[in-house]
């Protein structure tokens, strides 16, 4: 979701929606280990950054992009909401359908719980 973000938000040029398909593998799981630091840190200190320099090829040319992008806590939050919404949805739907009786816990597990 938060790649998803960056593609369609990033402004400045060679835009990251137009490098992202030219990214090989190494530079795929880069950038996606930033996204995870930054997430981690945003939800944790307020405040993540992703800073990476991609390298591509375009044609015969090799290419570099920069990312540079401050995720908030607020702007996490915004973005995962419809994710946090279908898993509060599908709780509330078991709750409703069981006893209370029939249940001793709930546990939810992943980084999606932290939210």
């Amino acid at each position: 979701m938060i790649l998803e973000h960056l593609l369609e938000t990033d402004q400045q040029e060679p835009y990251l929606r137009d490098v992202y398909p030219l990214l090989d593998a190494r530079a795929r799981g880069r950038l996606m280990a930033a996204i995870e630091t930054a997430k981690i840190q945003a939800s944790t200190t307020g405040t993540g950054v992703i800073l990476q320099i991609l390298r591509f090829k375009r044609g015969q040319k090799e290419a570099t992009k920069l990312v540079n992008y401050t995720l908030e806590e607020a702007q996490l939050a915004e973005i995962v909401a419809p994710v946090i919404g279908r898993c509060r949805y599908l709780i509330e739907e078991s709750l409703l359908n069981s006893a209370k009786r029939q249940i001793d816990r709930v546990l939810i597990i992943g980084a999606g719980a932290r939210m």
